[in-house]
């Protein structure tokens, strides 16, 4: 609920919260081999040995530029004079996503991944590593297909304050990190709606009153509900275009994030989604070097 003189409100969830099985956070490593917490995710499709995580796309991007040597480029320097882009690298040394189902925490490899840059959307396929005690994907958020009203409510489930720190380092590579994060759930309303893109997002969006911080990029935007009601994923977070700090967390004063749309064609059996399908005008696939072996 948002109380009378409020636009937003927060309500801070135990980390063993049911709703934190259906969110992931993306660790990318950098060229030093430290862990860093890029973004957050939810998981759209689980099929016990594998699942599909929907994030924002610039997540990825991040991960990326993570990747490349560090190189000083003055911005008058001609495009074909600059070093090409490497595509984003899965290698399990590169990327993972931390899950959590229970007390059991995953670090899932990535196989592949699907970016769209002008709706700022990734899909990124998942497995558990390992043999043995494997873990299980077998929690989903559910997809809802509507065109929203200014007005309406909807609430940002994700990561606020995420951080890492290596836990020991040995001959330069970190061999463990500690992540710290706090599960949030932020309610607000729409407050603009952009068919065209806003900002980052170059596609259908829409803006709301509720302010973000850059961890929880990619988090799921969903419907206002009661409790026991489902929760139904209508965006994902793409930016907040005004830094966190104690002005913006005021919950009188109205905060502002752009998400990006999801409008899926969904497909129900016996009243239960079985599929939903997307529409991305410049998909990048890319898939993980066939090379790699299966240890963890």
């Amino acid at each position: 609920m948002i109380p009378d003189g409020w636009v937003w409100n927060q309500a801070e969830l135990e980390l063993n919260h049911v709703l934190n099985e259906g969110l992931v956070s993306l660790v990318a490593f950098d060229l030093d081999g430290f862990p860093r917490a890029v973004g957050s995710g939810f998981f759209d499709s689980a099929q016990i040995q594998s699942a599909v995580v929907c994030t924002a796309a610039h997540v990825l991007r991040e991960v990326e530029r993570l990747q490349q040597p560090r190189r000083a480029v003055h911005p008058t320097t001609p495009t074909e004079f600059r070093t090409p882009r490497q595509r984003i690298e899965l290698a399990k040394e590169k990327l993972r996503v931390l899950c959590i189902r229970s007390s059991q925490v995953e670090m899932a490899p990535v196989s592949w991944c699907i970016l769209d840059d002008p709706s700022d959307l990734a899909f990124l396929g998942v497995e558990p590593q390992g043999s043995e005690d494997r873990f299980k994907f077998d929690r989903e958020l559910r997809f809802v297909s509507r065109r929203l009203s200014v007005g309406d409510q909807v609430a940002v489930l994700g990561y606020n304050a995420m951080s890492t720190a290596p836990a020991s380092v040995a001959k330069g590579a970190t061999k463990g990190f500690q992540l710290a994060r706090e599960l949030v759930l932020r309610l607000g309303s729409v407050t603009a709606l952009h068919e065209d893109g806003h900002i980052l997002c170059r596609d259908a969006c829409f803006e709301t009153s509720i302010p973000v911080s850059s961890g929880m990029s990619g988090s799921p935007v969903v419907l206002y509900a009661n409790d026991g009601e489902p929760i139904e994923v209508v965006g994902v977070v793409c930016s907040g275009p005004e830094p966190e700090d104690a002005g913006t967390l005021d919950r009188r004063i109205s905060g502002c994030s752009i998400v990006a749309c999801l409008r899926p064609e969904i497909t129900s059996m016996d009243g239960k989604q079985v599929s939903a399908q997307f529409l991305l005008k410049s998909a990048e696939l890319v898939q993980r070097a066939e090379d790699e072996s299966d240890d963890p």
